[in-house]
């Protein structure tokens, strides 16, 4: 999760989307209350869809107004997963 510091929980196999109980979680470095992780995907020349996580605030406008930071990497089969990121989280 971009919003949630690493956490081991514990789910009902049965029931995924049930309520989960937090054993361990590390401090949260910043507060993603009023945030929103979303993914989308872009198409290449070639047609293969590249996907993407977009973080920003729910109110925030995604039409393009918005300052954005970019970071990504994807190349020799070695993709850059989602993860929390206290530095970057911060605002």
């Amino acid at each position: 999760s971009y919003l949630e510091p690493p956490t081991l929980s514990l789910v009902d196999a049965g029931d995924l989307g049930g309520e989960r109980e937090v054993l361990k979680s590390l401090p949260a470095q910043f507060d993603g209350k009023g945030l929103v992780a979303t993914q989308g995907f872009a198409t290449s020349k070639d047609g293969v869809k590249i996907p993407y996580f977009l973080v920003r605030k729910k109110d925030a406008p995604a039409d393009g107004s918005t300052p954005t930071l970019l970071y990504s990497y994807g190349g020799f089969e070695v993709p850059l997963l989602p993860g929390y990121s206290a530095e970057i989280g911060a605002s």
